[in-house]
């Protein structure tokens, strides 16, 4: 009797193929953007001159070390599981989730203060969104 499992198994690479260029995707863009903002304001006496509150530097680390590590965690879970190590896959899944929760901690205390955005820089806080 002809069963599922070929295709779910080809489907589950497909997935984890589209993931992991989806979260490089997005790592790129949120280094991109801190660069941008780095160059924009250089300095923090240049964002007092224009009355500019930045997120913190050491948080935009956190949160891009995190997404790396996430990442890293998740291809390193597929070159376990590979090797038929489910338990070792399945433990640093769990780390690499982890990692990315902490991520999106960040990201979204980062989305909810829009204090230091100004009207010159950008025509609206749902632009800025649109990452």
């Amino acid at each position: 009797m002809p069963t599922a499992l070929p295709f779910i198994l080809q489907l589950r690479c497909a997935c984890e193929t589209i993931f992991d260029i989806m979260l490089s995707a997005y790592i790129a863009g949120l280094k991109a953007y801190y660069q941008s903002e780095a160059y924009y304001v250089q300095s923090e006496a240049k964002a007092r001159e224009l009355g500019l509150k930045r997120p913190s530097s050491d948080g935009w680390d956190r949160a891009l070390q995190s997404a790396d590590r996430a990442l890293a965690g998740f291809r390193e879970a597929e070159v376990q599981r590979k090797d038929d190590d489910l338990d070792s896959a399945d433990a640093t899944v769990e780390q690499a989730l982890l990692a990315l929760q902490e991520r999106y901690k960040f990201y979204s205390h980062l989305q909810s203060d829009q204090s230091f955005l100004t009207p010159p820089q950008y025509r609206s806080s749902a632009e800025f969104l649109r990452i």
